[in-house]
């Protein structure tokens, strides 16, 4: 099993969805969603978008190596409980870095067409006051 769908699982499984239910939301058959879970089914930057919207994450996060979990440890010396956070390194797979990638290049496209925008306006912005001055 991949870590991507490990990750799906663990967080379907922690805010309460069945396999059932995700496969309805997504519109597959249980055996299909199955085989997500499963890591047998190679998911599409589409695809990891519709999850991650279902499963209320960032794509990000569900694509992302790196875990932390908690380690509750007992301080002998006044019988305290504290906890410690420890983070496991994952090594990226070739298909996760191919995702990581196409989540950026996505990213670079949306900002270069929010700077073009921001562009356009100033350029609009510049021709209206233009046009007032003449008045």
């Amino acid at each position: 099993m991949n870590a991507v769908a490990l990750r799906i699982k663990k967080i379907r499984s922690n805010i309460g969805l069945t396999q059932e239910q995700m496969a309805d939301k997504i519109n597959l058959s249980v055996k299909a969603w199955q085989k997500i879970e499963n890591g047998i089914t190679r998911l599409d930057l589409e695809r990891l978008n519709q999850i991650a919207e279902i499963l209320d994450t960032s794509l990000v996060d569900l694509i992302n190596a790196d875990e932390s979990i908690y380690v509750h440890q007992e301080n002998e010396n006044n019988g305290s409980i504290y906890n410690k956070e420890v983070t496991i390194q994952q090594s990226t797979s070739d298909e996760e870095r191919e995702l990581y990638k196409k989540v950026i290049e996505e990213k670079e496209k949306y900002i270069a067409n929010l700077e073009k925008t921001i562009a356009d306006k100033d350029s609009t912005i510049e021709f209206l006051k233009g046009l007032l001055k003449k008045d």
